[in-house]
């Protein structure tokens, strides 16, 4: 597996920046270029974990080193997870800390005006809602100056989770192993997560779906995934990418060839560099 910015003992240049004041979870690191002079864009990164678990030294120490060397700050944020707190807070959370980076992006050296929003599983959902639903008035409740502005320059969402209710239909005819096949059930990360069996909260499963916000002044996105993810289904990302396009949004859909939820293939010098090339145009 890939090495987190733990493993690889890649240090913040500041470690835990409050954002919020409701939860120990409410933190960021931010690490920024060793070379260059700020204010430097930013990649905001949201981990995944199915919102159960996780934290934000999980972040691809490639990937940050990546975005570092091409001359972007990297903040990675933590959020509060189900056994905490459910749905919305997570959404909230991740809204509040764009709120937080926009408004101290002076202090912070940072560009606020060219900020994009990363995300990996279900933080690529989380990721992909700032893209798309960044008005909501539900996800915006821990944002002070609600005139706020926090639609990012661009999304790049990894092997989202998109329509929840979804899923399970996906996975059986993916084929999968019927064991991964329970996402319905009353105790999935994804009905933990929405407070109840996804069959019997359709309303939930509509809000914490990205696609139900996209509109023609959303973000770029790009997203990417594997042909061969049994943890989620490989077409949940392109109920959010068919979404985008009819809304009229530029979105770039990449399928990579054997690869899963998430994996090497995610990594790769050639991937990085499409990445970069997407974020620099």
């Amino acid at each position: 597996m890939p090495l987190s910015v733990r493993q690889a003992g890649l240090q913040p240049a500041v470690a835990d920046v409050v954002y919020g004041s409701l939860s120990p979870a409410q933190r960021l690191d931010l690490y920024r270029p060793a070379t260059g002079k700020g204010p430097w864009p930013v990649v905001v990164y949201v981990h995944g974990g199915g919102f159960r678990f996780g934290e934000r030294t999980m972040a691809s120490a490639a990937l940050v080193k990546s975005f570092l060397q091409a001359g972007y700050a990297v903040a990675s944020v933590d959020y509060r997870l189900s056994g905490e707190a459910p749905f919305p807070a997570a959404v909230q959370d991740v809204f509040s800390a764009v709120a937080h980076i926009k408004r101290q992006a002076t202090a912070l050296q940072l560009d606020a005006s060219r900020l994009v929003m990363f995300g990996e599983s279900a933080g690529a959902n989380l990721a992909s809602l700032v893209g798309t639903a960044h008005d909501e008035p539900l996800f915006r409740q821990l944002v002070p100056t609600q005139d706020l502005d926090l639609r990012p320059t661009a999304v790049v969402a990894h092997y989202p989770p998109v329509d929840f209710s979804r899923i399970d239909s996906m996975l059986r005819a993916q084929g999968c192993n019927p064991a991964q096949i329970n996402h319905d059930r009353g105790d999935s990360f994804e009905s933990a997560y929405l407070g109840a069996a996804l069959p019997t909260v359709p309303d939930r499963v509509a809000r914490a779906n990205p696609a139900t916000y996209a509109s023609a002044g959303d973000s770029r996105f790009l997203v990417q995934n594997g042909d061969s993810d049994c943890n989620v289904g490989s077409g949940q990302a392109a109920i959010l990418v068919d979404a985008l396009r009819k809304a009229g949004v530029t979105v770039s859909h990449d399928v990579l060839p054997g690869a899963g939820h998430g994996g090497p293939q995610f990594e790769t010098e050639v991937n990085i560099a499409r990445i970069l090339a997407f974020l620099r145009s």
